[in-house]
């Protein structure tokens, strides 16, 4: 079932449309929506309905209580392991390849199954090093 699109969720999804790649917290998006007259709390509101459909995941770091939220773009950003850099935020997709080959190998007789659409694995990309 879709999500219903008001105003402010449509707000929302286009923020998250325009930074596909990064991590934002709670605050960081009503930070950057602020122009638009969205409340903190609205925000968390929206938030939980992209969660329950799906559309975007919630992460969090060590030490740090606030969660992060990023867009699920699409069945790639489901099915890979994702590369999330603790300096700049950003996070990457590991190719099909990359994944399958880690997840068979991190399972070799373990009879665990893994949610690849809730794998992240932190460090420093490229760009940050």
């Amino acid at each position: 079932m879709p999500v219903y699109m008001t105003k402010q969720r449509r707000l929302l999804m286009d923020f998250f449309e325009d930074h596909p790649d990064r991590l934002f917290s709670a605050v960081e998006i009503a930070e950057n929506l602020s122009r638009a007259n969205i409340s903190i709390s609205a925000v968390y509101r929206n938030l939980n309905a992209f969660l329950e459909k799906g559309l975007i995941d919630c992460v969090t770091k060590d030490g740090v209580r606030e969660k992060y939220y990023r867009f699920l773009l699409s069945e790639e950003c489901r099915s890979s392991i994702h590369l999330t850099c603790t300096c700049c935020n950003r996070s990457f997709h590991l190719d099909a390849d990359k994944t399958d080959s880690i997840v068979r190998g991190a399972l070799k007789n373990s009879g665990f199954s893994i949610d690849t659409s809730k794998s992240v694995l932190y460090g420093r990309c490229e760009k940050c090093k």
